[in-house]
């Protein structure tokens, strides 16, 4: 009867001593591990909001002869970085690092027409939309191309880092997509038939193609629109902070605020005028 006794006593101390040590390291782990992270309090905190942008995607965000950042994503930054009470610091990012920046901490924001797609949800999180615009392709008129159905199976340039090919394989599965740098590579390409059309966002493209002094050789395919709406690129799980950017933003639409930005960039005296027709508007 004793030896019994004791055997219990004994298995009972050991299953004490078991649970106490795993309630001792799950402390532990707890101790050790980070705190959750509150991106808006850490922003506050040092009086800055750190915005990556890019420098040559006008009107969005650009600069002009190697100056300040402007455009219409950054006139909409400035608002928000103002009415979250801190300064504002831009910073150059690739389109191709837009979103590694955001999950390694390197910026607090991506402001640089960042077009929202599922694929990207899946890793950032995007503030209300701020901007729609579709995209479209363009051909070089000698090429006779004249309807979307000609460029099956054609080569077709989109710019590194956009999501222009998505679109372009949903309506033309066979098409071959060729990952260019710049919009005068593209250019250049089409004039020397190594691309037999071009796919791009329709304002940035028509904005570029002022640049060109043969503009007219080039024809927007009409059966092609795809839309595209952009916003602002946040931190996943950044729930404070995303709430914060939509609050400002959509206080920049009460305020009318935001439709005088538009108009700056996209109204009737601005390089390529478009019709305002839509508002920032929450739970989109």
């Amino acid at each position: 009867m004793g030896g019994n006794i004791m055997t219990i006593q004994n298995a009972n101390m050991k299953a004490v001593a078991k649970l106490a040590h795993a309630m001792l390291s799950t402390l532990l782990l707890m101790l050790a591990a980070p705190a959750s992270a509150d991106q808006l309090a850490d922003i506050k905190a040092r009086g800055k909001l750190v915005v990556g942008i890019g420098d040559a995607i006008p009107p969005f965000t650009f600069r002009r002869a190697g100056g300040e950042p402007v455009g219409y994503d950054v006139d909409l930054v400035r608002g928000v970085a103002e009415r979250m009470g801190v300064k504002l610091e831009m910073v150059s990012v690739a389109e191709t690092e837009r979103i590694s920046a955001l999950q390694q901490g390197k910026v607090d924001l991506v402001a640089s027409t960042f077009t929202r797609t599922p694929e990207r949800e899946r890793d950032v999180d995007f503030s209300v939309t701020m901007f729609y615009s579709p995209q479209v392709i363009i051909v070089d008129k000698a090429s006779g191309v004249t309807s979307v159905k000609q460029l099956a199976g054609r080569k077709i340039g989109v710019l590194r880092g956009r999501t222009a090919d998505k679109n372009i394989l949903d309506v033309i599965p066979t098409a071959q997509i060729v990952f260019v740098d710049s919009y005068a590579g593209a250019f250049s390409g089409l004039k020397e038939k190594k691309l037999d059309g071009f796919a791009a966002d329709n304002l940035v493209l028509r904005t570029n193609l002022k640049k060109e002094n043969d503009a007219e050789r080039y024809f927007f395919i009409p059966d092609f629109n795809k839309g595209r709406e952009a916003g602002f690129g946040i931190k996943k799980g950044e729930t404070a902070l995303k709430n914060a950017v939509d609050r400002a933003l959509l206080d920049m639409e009460a305020s009318g605020e935001a439709a005088k930005i538009f108009d700056v960039w996209f109204g009737p005296k601005s390089d390529v005028p478009i019709e305002r027709t839509f508002k920032f508007q929450a739970n989109q």
